[in-house]
């Protein structure tokens, strides 16, 4: 398995569970949030980008991913309550998930969060995107395994 997939599916296991989204965490962005959805999860990886000016061995670049989670909700008060809650539990479970960080080498970093909202139904959905930069080490021709 990709080690990019590896780390993606960690996350997903990381996320799962949460006070606010339980068992709703889809592996790929929600394209049509239905009236009857509960608070969602959404994890994908938005890029991959070799660094070799900083990897340690030649043909060995550090690698960056972006993996992004999304956060879905459709409630009518206090939406941003609960996108709040959903990006605290979510930040929480990252950086505290063992399985992850060893994956990762713990080089995990915040990257932007965004939050946009559309009122154009009964009730408002909303969705908060937040971005996790994750760092490893592979060496060219053995996208499975990192160094």
């Amino acid at each position: 398995m990709h080690y990019r997939e590896q780390i993606r599916k960690a996350v997903i296991t990381a996320v799962t569970g949460l006070t606010t989204t339980a068992t709703r965490v889809k592996s790929a962005p929600v394209y049509n949030f239905q009236d009857n959805m509960s608070p969602t999860l959404a994890v994908w990886i938005r890029s991959a980008t070799p660094d070799y000016e900083n990897g340690q061995m030649q043909a060995s670049p550090l690698w960056v991913i972006e993996v992004i989670v999304e956060g879905y909700a459709k409630v009518y008060t206090d939406l941003m309550d609960t996108l709040d809650d959903m990006a605290s539990e979510v930040e929480t479970a990252i950086y505290a998930n063992t399985a992850l960080n060893a994956l990762v080498n713990s080089y995990i970093e915040c990257g932007q969060q965004s939050i946009e909202v559309n009122t154009d139904g009964n009730e408002p959905v909303g969705k908060i995107e937040m971005v996790f930069n994750m760092y490893y080490h592979a060496q060219e021709g053995a996208p499975n395994n990192k160094i």
